[in-house]
């Protein structure tokens, strides 16, 4: 299982792209960064260019996509995606995460066989009380948003996977095969969007198809990539019993890393679900557009920091390279990510009408509250896994729990109160990027002592038996 030596040959295709071409350009112009912040930065902007092309083919399809469907339509999608985002992580149990903390390649390969089998079983679940209560689920629902429901068993079930497939990337260092999956699939995705729109009637539907079957492509590309016959056969192998054992000691995870990881997901998709409750369909669709925009810098930049912060902070969980090494992706996150998404969202009252059509006026303002919240997750979210790392997951759970009740608190005293949708968004951006921030500096006054903790535990656990190499 070695990704990192499959991935040239397999890739000498790719790089015949000019989009590939435009990412080694790219990367010829980040030189003086990289040279600042070292060998991790390059790894960093190698995922952030793919992750950018991909990202960069929904805003540049944005002003057709926003003329060939409606804010209903979008609204639609917004709901199902706000289900699929939050229950991803129930249906696996958040076990992904345990393979952050893998010291070998067998303890790796029984909590990836542990997660598939959970996220299998679970979307099953979901899908048998999807069946059994199907008239009462659709009694509450809004007629329109039926039709919705029959497709989350597979969004949770593929939402799942696209989760367990990223941890295994990171894991196994397939940095270049994580990039290309996040180039491919939203690239893939509004491609289906923008060629269905344009030959057969639009609808949500079309939306929710595309997102479904990119996902599915996501997760095989990964999979494909990083899994031998050999580590298959290891994987199928693993007896019931292994399995069940391992999910007992990795308890933890489905206990304080789930609650923790839904509610952090909840902050930005709860949102367009409860607002359409109290103001209609239509606010979830721009409240789904805008945030989307001011998300974006969050895939490209944050998430890709994340990937690789994670992944070396796990093989090398030591104070001298993690203290500083965080030091450097804040700052990179503020400047890079931060700021520009501030800068972002005070423009979008202006450009926004005229680059979204007539439809679409009211999600500038939108964009410019959501800027708030987006900029204090762009300094949160490289360092999401940390507890992970160093078991400290109660502190994930209470730092990601209070901005989810304060979220939600605000739009229900919004709702209730009848006060205007913008006015409840505001307070609901201000509430969470408050939160989140004083959650942020919580996380690095302790991470010091987490670090030690980790140490302590890694050398009590190698005394009592002979340690052994991913």
């Amino acid at each position: 299982m070695s990704p990192s030596e499959r991935a040239p040959g397999a890739s000498l295709t790719f790089r015949t792209f000019p989009a590939w071409r435009a990412v080694q350009a790219l990367g010829a112009c980040s030189d003086m960064v990289a040279a600042a912040f070292g060998p991790f930065a390059r790894k960093v902007m190698s995922l952030s260019a793919l992750t950018a092309l991909g990202q960069a083919s929904f805003v540049i399809a944005l002003p057709v996509l926003s003329r060939l469907y409606t804010p209903s339509d979008f609204g639609l999608f917004t709901i199902y995606l706000s289900i699929v985002n939050i229950g991803g992580p129930i249906v696996g149990l958040k076990f992904e995460s345990a393979l952050y903390a893998a010291r070998t390649k067998q303890e790796a390969g029984i909590t990836l066989a542990l997660s598939i089998l959970t996220i299998t079983i679970m979307s099953g679940v979901a899908a048998v009380a999807l069946f059994i209560f199907s008239r009462q689920l659709m009694g509450t629902l809004n007629p329109g948003a039926q039709w919705v429901a029959w497709y989350l068993p597979f969004g949770l079930l593929l939402a799942g996977m696209w989760s367990a497939s990223s941890a295994w990337a990171v894991k196994s260092e397939a940095i270049s095969t994580l990039g290309i999956a996040r180039l491919v699939q939203p690239a893939a995705m509004t491609g289906m969007q923008l060629v269905a729109g344009l030959t057969v009637p639009a609808s949500g539907v079309i939306l929710i198809g595309a997102h479904l079957i990119s996902h599915a492509a996501y997760s095989t590309f990964i999979f494909s990539r990083t899994i031998t016959w050999s580590d298959l056969s290891m994987l199928v192998a693993n007896r019931w019993r292994v399995v069940l054992r391992h999910a007992k000691a990795q308890s933890r995870f489905p206990l304080y890393v789930l609650p923790a990881q839904i509610s952090f997901l909840a902050v930005s998709n709860l949102p367009p679900l409860l607002l359409s409750l109290f103001y209609g369909a239509e606010i979830a669709g721009y409240c789904g557009v805008a945030y989307r925009l001011v998300a974006a810098p969050l895939a490209v930049a944050s998430l890709p920091l994340g990937a690789i912060f994670t992944s070396v902070i796990s093989r090398l969980p030591h104070g001298t390279v993690v203290v500083p090494l965080a030091r450097r992706v804040f700052l990179a996150s503020l400047f890079f990510v931060a700021v520009p998404i501030l800068l972002f969202g005070a423009a979008a009252p202006a450009f926004a009408p005229a680059v979204l059509g007539d439809r679409w006026l009211n999600t500038g303002q939108i964009i410019a509250a959501f800027a708030l919240i987006g900029a204090a997750q762009s300094l949160a979210v490289p360092f999401m896994e940390v507890t992970s790392i160093f078991r400290s997951q109660a502190l994930r759970f209470v730092i990601e729990f209070i901005p989810a009740v304060l979220v939600i608190g605000s739009i229900l005293v919004g709702g209730l109160y009848g006060w205007l949708p913008l006015k409840t968004i505001w307070l609901m951006s201000v509430a969470g990027a408050g939160s989140s921030l004083v959650g942020l500096f919580v996380l690095w006054g302790r991470l010091p002592a987490m670090v030690e903790a980790a140490i302590r535990y890694r050398a009590a656990e190698e005394a009592s038996r002979p340690p052994a190499e991913w």
